[in-house]
């Protein structure tokens, strides 16, 4: 009775020894893991660090361009989108004529930059010349832009 005692306690310390050692080896196992996704996790946190300091570089290095929001109270619509608009459909501003049957035109709204409080950049072409041109503007009321070329510069 003894001798089966002592076997059955054997068995269940045994039994006790693989199960401490199974957990502890699972822990192990999650410890490394959690090492693992911590060192993600800092190298994401450098990485968000670095991109915030691009990103302030970008804004401190930007042309300041107009107020839409203060504009909005004289326009009838998006402000910016009016100017868009309208100062693609003024032939009359191009300071060019275009040359071997080309027409002088702004390709697109995104060829027009706002500069500054009152003032536009945009870049003109026909097909076989092009340049850039600077304006000023003022939004004069309701559907109202007033503009002015100010200097023009060809591509060379």
């Amino acid at each position: 009775m003894a001798v089966r005692r002592a076997f059955a306690n054997s068995v269940l310390l045994l039994i006790l020894a693989l199960g401490l050692a199974t957990s502890l080896f699972f822990n192990f196992r999650s410890l490394s893991e959690i090492r693992s996704l911590q060192g993600i996790i800092d190298e994401y946190a450098l990485r968000e660090k670095i991109l915030e300091k691009k990103v302030q570089n970008l804004q401190d290095a930007a042309v300041p361009g107009p107020d839409w929001s203060e504009r909005a109270s004289i326009s009838t619509g998006d402000p910016r989108e009016e100017a868009l608009e309208d100062l693609l459909s003024r032939k009359d501003l191009l300071p060019w004529e275009g040359v071997v049957g080309g027409t002088m035109r702004i390709p697109g709204k995104s060829d027009i930059w706002f500069l500054g409080p009152s003032w536009c950049m945009a870049y003109i072409e026909d097909g076989h010349i092009g340049g850039y041109m600077l304006l000023s503007y003022e939004i004069t009321g309701p559907g109202g832009i007033r503009w002015k070329l100010l200097d023009a510069a060809p591509l060379e």
